[in-house]
């Protein structure tokens, strides 16, 4: 029965896989229809490459892209999708350059030079990307140029000013998980042992994986973690009201339903990159995401394929601190427990994504069985 009810799954999951492709062919078909009558329009060129990439067909939206730059070698938004696309081929020389000369005729774009400062920590340049993260904080601060700033200076062992760096994107994202990690270490780093197992705990708390392996090293007694989380997280302890837990089920219900639609039907998207998407994530590194772009209300407005799984974990794990349900509690940490290993390499895409499907799938029943 269950080995029946695997097959079935698969079949499911196959047909929507094919919706999908069928969905995006028909917009690549109809832009070449447009650009039969209207050769020139290098928007047009852009959202081909755009509908190739979906398609998995790279050299075909390269193309597209570059004929897009041809047409108009002036227009930023061009050099920026080829440029993405080449990041998440890990062609990070021309991603770079593409970044280049998109920074060369717009000058004072944050996020271009913070694309770019991630262009160079793949290159193994660290002090240019410093430099770029430090030109992005000028234009305009984000915690993410903050972050990866302090994690550059954290390799170069300067471990006071990536603590400073971390400091400052916490003050901007006080849910910035990996934040927390990356600035208990860096204190681990310098002694300053105490405040670095808080740092650790509260990374965990927030689902960051790698955070509790570390503090598994140092802290031997449970009642000691136990204690350090009630501290690093007291909110932990205060009691939501009936009408939050009633609105709170309901969203989680809402969002574990998109997700299951969105693991079937969008592109794989890891954490250090939203594929052949512009916007803020584009190029983001580590496990960040900005309430602004990630929000209940942009979920449902969005629909699921242009929802992120990463998002809609971060939703949950919101929902989940209010419900203190412990089968929610487990299935969503389990999730973020998924996230932080793919992030650090240890399980490849195929297993990220079978995992990931199972405990939303998991999740999906739970919570429509629940009252």
């Amino acid at each position: 029965m269950a080995s029946a009810q695997e097959s079935e799954g698969q079949k499911g999951r196959s047909g929507d896989n094919q919706v999908r492709v069928e969905r995006w062919r028909a917009i690549r078909d109809s832009l070449s229809g447009v650009l039969m009558q209207m050769p020139n329009e290098w928007s047009a060129w852009v959202n081909r490459g755009f509908a190739n990439a979906q398609l998995k067909s790279y050299n075909d939206a390269l193309h597209d892209y570059s004929k897009a730059i041809a047409l108009a070698p002036r227009e930023v938004d061009a050099y920026l999708h080829r440029a993405s696309l080449y990041f998440a081929l890990t062609d990070f020389a021309n991603a770079r350059k593409d970044l280049d000369t998109a920074i060369a005729i717009e000058q004072k774009n944050a996020q271009l030079f913070y694309y770019r400062g991630l262009c160079k920590v793949k290159l193994k340049d660290d002090t240019g990307a410093m430099e770029d993260f430090s030109r992005s904080l000028r234009i305009k601060t984000s915690p993410e140029a903050f972050y990866e700033r302090g994690l550059a200076k954290a390799r170069f062992q300067r471990y006071g000013e990536a603590i400073y760096d971390f400091d400052n994107a916490l003050e901007l994202n006080k849910q910035f998980a990996f934040a927390y990690y990356a600035r208990g270490r860096a204190k681990l780093a310098i002694g300053q042992h105490s405040e670095a197992l808080l740092d650790l705990s509260r990374a965990q708390l927030l689902g960051c994986a790698p955070a509790g392996y570390l503090l598994s090293q140092y802290i031997e007694k449970s009642e000691t973690l136990d204690s350090l989380r009630i501290y690093a997280s007291p909110e932990i302890t205060v009691r939501a009201t009936r009408e939050e837990i009633q609105r709170a089920t309901e969203t989680t219900k809402n969002l574990a339903s998109i997700g299951v639609t969105a693991i079937n039907t969008t592109n794989f998207q890891n954490p250090r990159s939203k594929l052949f998407s512009v916007g803020t994530m584009l190029f983001n590194s580590g496990i960040t995401i900005n309430d602004a772009e990630c929000n209940e209300k942009l979920v449902q407005t969005r629909g699921a394929t242009q929802v992120s799984i990463f998002c809609i974990i971060h939703l949950l794990k919101k929902q989940a601190a209010i419900l203190n349900d412990p089968k929610v509690n487990s299935l969503i940490n389990q999730l973020s427990n998924l996230v932080a290993l793919f992030e650090d390499k240890m399980i490849d895409e195929r297993q990220f994504l079978t995992e990931i499907q199972n405990y939303v799938v998991e999740l999906d029943t739970y919570m429509k069985r629940k009252n």
